[in-house]
Formats: structure tokens, C-alpha cells, sequence
């Protein structure tokens, strides 16, 4: 877990400073954000695919659901709400758990 929010965070850090630097619109800020919750979705999945014995796939699919759960505190407690609302909000769900699915998937059985 710790793997997965320390890439999320690094990958945050590299588009603060791309979006500081060359003042990116929000397009394709909104993109950036949105390969920082594949990646590391990915990533993680990965990690849990090759770390776990059993149910790789839930365990993936956990492990996306937990960390989309931090980045909603993240949000709330931020003060920023929801973003786009409770569509968005199960979006990135679908975004965060799909992807990290689809790493310990990629693992192999």
C-alpha cells in the first residue's frame, strides 16, 4: 500500500511542477491526473498480484478500492468536495480498482 501512495505522490509532484512550469490547461491536467491513478493503480496490482498466493484478483481489487478511499478523505478533508460529484466520485472507483485489477491480473495465475 505504502508503494502505491508513494508513486501516486511522486506522480502529483511531477505534474505540480509540469503544471508550475509550463502552465498546462486543465485538460490536460485532468489527463495527468488520470494516468496517475492507472499507473499506479497498475503498480500496485502488480505488487499485490505477485505478493499474494490466493485470489489475486480480489486482492487487486482491494487493494484499488482502499486506495481510492484515501483519495476521497484526501479530497473531502481537503475541503475541495467530491470534484465532479458522486458520478466522478464512482468513476474513479471504477478507474482505481479496474486498473489495480488489471495488474495483479497481468501477473499471471
Amino acid at each position: 500500500m505504502l508503494i502505491l501512495l508513494g508513486q501516486a505522490g511522486q506522480g502529483f509532484l511531477l505534474l505540480a511542477l509540469l503544471l508550475l512550469k509550463y502552465q498546462l490547461d486543465e485538460r490536460k491536467v485532468s489527463a495527468g491526473i488520470l494516468a496517475v491513478y492507472i499507473l499506479s493503480g497498475l503498480s500496485g496490482g502488480i505488487y499485490m498480484g505477485k505478493t499474494a498466493e490466493r485470489k489475486r484478483y480480489l486482492w487487486g481489487m482491494i487493494l484499488g478500492s482502499i486506495y481510492w478511499g484515501i483519495l476521497m478523505l484526501l479530497t473531502i478533508f481537503s475541503g475541495a468536495g467530491t470534484g465532479s460529484g458522486i458520478k466522478g466520485a464512482f468513476l474513479t472507483l471504477l478507474i482505481c480498482a479496474g486498473s489495480s485489477t488489471l495488474g495483479a491480473m497481468v501477473t499471471g495465475a
